[in-house]
């Protein structure tokens, strides 16, 4: 139920699949004016820019039975924030290092601790073991998810995983089609919303290899073909509107799979050894002069 992760949760969430109207009465509840669960239907609509229509449909669209559900969720959200914060601070700027700085971090904290709090252990321990019994695990992304997908292999690599994640996603989908059902592909997406990726979905279906997503979107057509969803907690919305930059939470949950591995296996030491003896002798023989 929409309630049990949160309404700024279920509104970053749920942001990309969103009318326009939808998206102009969730602007104006994330602005988090002060007050706002103590407004109606209609002052909301009106102060939106939209129609009491829109706030229904944007309702609706959140999971909450009615909007009388949605305004005591919003006033419990609200009075959690009026006491966690001391600094005041709603916004990033130059004006004020030490504000935006608080700000940003309670944002961080705050997406860590929802995502914590909507984890199914049972289903990171799936993800764990089925990374750990795969011939070949590829991590898989798009835009800047790309580059952490690549940062992802390495580190799964230090651990023993035999990980992988190609330079480009055409590269990913030509290698999905020569995986077999003994391997895995680790999807990471913030939005959940990449035709590329999508292809790639397709064609792990076709040859069965098990497919792990982790999104901040339950809805997708990514989470919904999953053999192993994992929902993370995304606002980016709250810090820069429009522009996708973090992965703190996926980080968060990998991390996780990796030290469960790292811990569960006998040869992790010996592979970070090896890793570490051979990145040690790659900096010794750049530096000058042997140095």
């Amino acid at each position: 139920m929409a309630a049990s992760t949160g309404v700024v949760n279920t509104i970053l969430s749920a942001y990309g699949r969103m009318s326009e109207a939808e998206r102009r009465v969730a602007d104006f509840i994330l602005s988090r004016e002060d007050g706002v669960s103590s407004l109606t239907a209609g002052e909301i609509a009106q102060r939106a820019g939209t129609s009491n229509t829109s706030v229904s449909r944007f309702v609706k669209t959140l999971g909450f039975d009615s909007f009388a559900h949605l305004r005591l969720a919003l006033a419990r959200e609200e009075a959690e924030m009026r006491e966690r914060s001391g600094s005041g601070a709603h916004e990033i700027t130059l004006a004020d290092v030490p504000g935006s700085a608080r700000f940003l971090l309670d944002n961080k904290i705050d997406e860590l601790n929802d995502t914590f709090a909507q984890l199914d252990m049972d289903v990171i321990e799936r993800v764990a073991r089925t990374i750990q019994a795969a011939g070949t695990v590829m991590f898989v992304g798009v835009g800047s998810s790309l580059s952490f997908a690549q940062m992802m292999a390495i580190k799964f690599s230090q651990v023993g995983v035999r990980a992988v994640s190609p330079a480009t996603t055409d590269a990913a989908a030509i290698m999905a089609m020569l995986l077999t059902a003994d391997d895995c592909i680790v999807f990471i997406s913030n939005s959940g919303a990449s035709r590329r990726l999508n292809i790639i979905m397709e064609n792990a279906i076709d040859s069965a290899i098990k497919t792990v997503v982790i999104s901040s979107d339950d809805r997708s057509y990514l989470a919904e073909h999953a053999d192993l969803f994992v929902r993370v907690a995304l606002r980016d919305q709250l810090l820069a509107r429009d522009f996708m930059f973090s992965h703190n939470a996926a980080n968060y949950v990998l991390e996780l799979v990796l030290m469960l591995l790292y811990h569960e296996s006998t040869d992790a030491g010996e592979y970070m050894c090896m890793f570490h003896k051979t990145f040690a002798e790659e900096k010794l023989a750049d530096a000058p002069n042997g140095q």
